[in-house]
């Protein structure tokens, strides 16, 4: 119905703002609308703008679902649009090399602009909104999933970068709704549901499983991967020299250690380094930051797990400096019950940080109805107890989870593995070190990018 509604909006170049709730698939359907105008107009350009935290995951969709539209990342040092003059393109980029590049990306008539996560241009005096508003295209349309009636001149920001006149100008607005009556109101919404199309999960439950996982990839940022590769050239050779010569032990010593201090500056260099805990220096917290501000901003409930209690801590100060009231729970929570009854109450703080082991049995988090893993256990059987604690008897909403993996890294090989064993260890809440143990040393060396030519493959 979605891609249906897009389409009809596309044909008549009206605009369209697509506000569905959180998890219901508006990535989806606005790909199902890009391959109806690729088809439609195959030499005209596409553009999709969205936060940084999202970039990797667009990327990651087009590739499954569209991968018929040749897709040009706009980011990083050797960003370029030469490939345009092909036509047929899409362009992905994000909200701060448009500003950077407005005039690369402004004029190029666009065939379809989309703005994801639209709300990050609601004030339409910062530069942001400015540079958004002068893209030119046949077609644009926005995503948000966060409710705008109340904030009217958000939404009038939002509906004049889609639309741009048909709420009037700025200073029309606001002096017509500075107090608006319900007969206003009314009007204006009848107005809007021309351009609007927003359903939230408690309409298509029918249609809905109870409960949908979403892997979310990101990259290293530049620093992080600099000290993922030091780690890795300092400890992966006097492994491999072990691993290739039979008459070694395996040194799974080594391994554990090694794995632990990739898996760990996967999540954030300040496990490692004790360096500032600051977001721009992982490229997970960017994209954790993405998913909370969503959910919050949709009145969710918001459950995350880590296995690193440091990682939790550094999680809490960074929800402190946000001013996101949040409770922790870890080994060392005297008053456990306590915790969970404030949470689960939906009275006080929205969001709860907890240790996998401290918060992945025994407990009934069904106030939550979003779940997040910052970091991957080996075990999906490990996984599922967690998520469980929220997805249960009781819980009375669709539940969505979130599966953090960076891409080229240790992360993205455990989730590799856990996708091919997931028949013999689904079942099994095993240790670390019985799964690891189990594998062959051409696995081992495969975990950990590990080149160790002449390994016979029983090892």
């Amino acid at each position: 119905d979605g891609v249906a509604w897009l389409w009809s909006r596309y044909l008549a170049g009206v605009g369209a703002l697509l506000a569905d709730d959180m998890g219901l698939g508006k990535t989806h359907q606005i790909m199902g609308l890009l391959c109806l105008a690729r088809e439609r107009r195959p030499a005209g350009n596409m553009l999709v703008v969205c936060p940084r935290g999202v970039l990797e995951h667009w990327g990651t969709l087009l590739e499954a679902y569209a991968p018929d539209i040749p897709v040009v990342v706009f980011h990083g040092p050797s960003r370029t649009l030469e490939r345009l003059d092909r036509g047929g393109q899409l362009v992905l980029t994000t909200y701060d090399l448009l500003l950077r590049a407005t005039d690369e990306l402004c004029r190029r008539g666009w065939e379809v602009a989309v703005f994801d996560e639209a709300q990050r241009i609601k004030n339409p005096r910062t530069k942001a909104a400015r540079a958004a508003r002068k893209v030119e295209a046949a077609f644009r349309v926005a995503l948000t999933g966060t409710p705008l009636e109340n904030r009217l001149l958000e939404l009038w920001s939002v509906v004049d970068l889609i639309l741009p006149g048909y709420l009037g100008s700025e200073r029309e607005f606001r002096s017509s709704y500075r107090s608006p009556t319900h007969h206003q109101l009314h009007r204006l919404r009848q107005r809007l549901g021309a351009l609007t199309l927003r359903r939230v999960k408690e309409q298509v439950l029918a249609d809905l499983p109870d409960k949908v996982e979403d892997l979310r990839y990101c990259r290293l940022a530049d620093e992080q991967q600099a000290l993922y590769r030091s780690i890795h050239a300092q400890q992966a050779p006097e492994i491999a020299a072990m691993l290739r010569d039979p008459s070694c032990e395996v040194p799974y010593m080594h391994i554990f250690a090694l794995l632990t201090r990739l898996k760990q500056v996967c999540d954030h260099p300040t496990l490692v380094d004790s360096g500032p805990s600051s977001p721009d220096r992982s490229g997970k917290l960017e994209v954790f930051e993405q998913i909370l501000e969503e959910a919050l901003d949709g009145d969710h409930q918001v459950v995350v797990f880590s296995q690193y209690v440091k990682m939790i801590d550094l999680l809490a100060r960074y929800l402190e400096r946000r001013d996101i009231p949040h409770l922790v729970l870890t080994g060392q929570t005297r008053d456990r019950s306590r915790i969970v009854r404030r949470f689960n109450s939906e009275q006080h703080e929205r969001v709860l940080l907890a240790s996998l082991l401290a918060g992945g049995v025994g407990i009934d988090l069904t106030g939550a109805s979003v779940v997040i893993h910052y970091d991957r256990w080996w075990n999906p059987a490990k996984e599922n107890q967690a998520t469980d604690r929220v997805h249960r008897l009781g819980q009375r909403r669709f539940v969505q989870v979130f599966k953090l993996i960076t891409r080229n890294t240790i992360e993205e090989r455990i989730d590799a593995m856990i996708r091919s064993k997931i028949q013999l260890i689904d079942q099994i809440v095993a240790p670390t070190e019985e799964l690891v143990r189990g594998l062959s040393r051409t696995e081992l060396a495969a975990l950990l990018d590990i080149n160790v030519e002449g390994l016979g493959a029983g090892g």
